[in-house]
């Protein structure tokens, strides 16, 4: 009974928290795309594409009119959230993001996911279909790959953007979706960036991608919801292998070097958040491997690193993702990351 008690608790704690194959390439995608006007002002827009009879909604951060050539960078939100909470008060280091875009000219997209339980499309409450499929209590059944290809080509014939320099992250959900696409469509994108997620057990019986893609992987330690430790996840929704499981994973389908790991800590930029990060590097093994940068938050929790952006300071929020790093900026370590890369 007290067990059954404990994790309604859970369960409601999330929501209050909650609430605050042919590989494709850009060039051969099609859909009806919708809502392109003749010019674009600077700033946020917000669209729709129909895919497979869904019509799904996203965000474009337009930083400048000169687009052409420019990188994109595709931002997927957490699970249970969506294309405006992550950049609302309470959104933490995702915050960054539009700033960033500003300053460093990319273009960038964030998408919606669908409700897994009323299959809304527009809402806030949203989650990806990744790679845990029908093991996970969220799955939701629809056909985001689609979405987020045909939204990139979309993206493309607006924008002229650059096909070599398309990178894709996201946290948790959106880390989990961020490795989907990188195993199932690795020719799209030059680089990824994967924050709280770890690779389902199920994964080893997916197809390896058919060709290696840059990655980094931020994880915490203490993490509550994705263990770094592996196991089952809270709620029903699967299970995972551990981090390092998961980095070993990448650098062996990534040609990475294994024997040449180099290691180092991060500066201790917050000496009062009680967290350390160590960082190592997978080297390429040769011209065609692809490095994996493998980040460990020693002493923290199932969030982002961010030393601009906070999260709520509730007790509950702290109960339920554990304790935040202050010694990074997530969206400049990606960003950071990215741009070394192009395909």
């Amino acid at each position: 009974m007290t067990s059954k008690l404990q994790l309604l608790a859970f369960a409601t704690v999330v929501m209050l928290v909650s609430l605050f194959a042919t590989p494709i390439g850009l060039q051969a995608l099609s859909g009806d795309l919708t809502g392109q006007p003749d010019g674009w002002a600077t700033g946020w827009h917000r669209r729709s594409i129909e895919v497979d009879g869904l019509r799904r909604w996203f965000r474009v951060f337009v930083p400048s009119q000169k687009m052409a050539r420019a990188p994109v960078v595709l931002l997927l939100h957490g699970g249970g959230r969506s294309m405006n909470k992550i950049f609302s008060k309470r959104g933490g280091a995702a915050r960054e993001w539009p700033e960033l875009a500003k300053r460093q000219q990319f273009l960038l997209l964030v998408p919606n996911g669908v409700n897994s339980k009323t299959g809304d499309t527009k809402g806030n409450r949203q989650h990806w279909n990744d790679l845990r499929g029908t093991s996970s209590s969220v799955n939701t059944g629809a056909d985001d790959v689609s979405f987020l290809l045909h939204l990139l080509r979309w993206a493309h014939r607006t924008f002229r953007t650059d096909i070599k320099r398309v990178y894709v992250t996201g946290a948790s959900n959106g880390g989990l979706m961020t490795y989907r696409m990188l195993i199932e469509h690795p020719q799209v994108f030059a680089a990824g960036a994967a924050f709280v997620a770890n690779l389902p057990i199920n994964a080893v019986q997916v197809r390896r991608p058919f060709r290696p893609v840059a990655l980094m992987i931020v994880n915490g330690t203490n993490d509550p919801l994705m263990r770094y430790g592996g196991g089952t996840i809270p709620l029903g929704r699967g299970v995972v292998m551990s981090a390092k499981e998961t980095a070993l994973w990448w650098a062996k389908v990534n040609g990475a070097d294994r024997n040449k790991v180099q290691t180092s800590k991060l500066p201790d930029l917050d000496p009062d958040d009680g967290c350390r990060i160590r960082f190592a590097r997978f080297p390429a093994g040769s011209d065609e491997a692809a490095p994996v940068h493998f980040y460990t938050m020693v002493g923290a929790g199932h969030a982002m690193p961010s030393r601009k952006h906070a999260l709520p300071e509730r007790w509950v929020v702290r109960w339920v993702i554990g304790p935040r790093c202050r010694d990074a900026e997530a969206a400049e370590m990606a960003w950071s990351f990215f741009r070394q890369f192009k395909r």
